[in-house]
């Protein structure tokens, strides 16, 4: 069995979520990207969790940003629109639509963070 890019552990009403991606940095690619988005719908729908922690494995990097990698095997129409579609299941459609996912908990993010992996943070409530 292979490891979860992004694992899932709940204790004592608090979720920590951890990118699994330590030799790259733990860049957001798609299968990141999309493992992130599906653990914040099931945890917005979970009445026993009050904050998510999000970190990342490793000693170097909470998240490196985007996955640079994947972005050199498309041209740029297929680029942008991978861009757009991290965009739209990360961040905006949490501010914009009614359910507002990040807003329904307390997030606080356990590492440095720089590019995409700074963004990652501002969609959410911190205090």
């Amino acid at each position: 069995m292979s490891t979860p890019l992004v694992h899932l552990h709940v204790e004592d009403r608090i979720a920590t979520l951890t990118i699994t991606r330590p030799k790259a940095l733990n860049a957001l690619n798609t299968a990141v990207i999309n493992a992130l988005h599906k653990h914040v719908v099931d945890l917005d729908g979970r009445d026993d969790v009050r904050v998510v922690l999000l970190t990342g494995e490793g000693e170097k990097s909470f998240v490196a940003g985007a996955d640079i990698a994947e972005f050199a095997t498309h041209n740029q129409q297929e680029g942008q629109a991978l861009a757009q579609r991290g965009q739209d299941l990360l961040f905006t459609p949490h501010c914009q639509r009614e359910e507002n996912l990040y807003r329904s908990h307390q997030w606080v993010c356990l590492r440095r963070r720089v590019g995409a992996g700074l963004v990652v943070p501002c969609a959410g409530r911190f205090g």
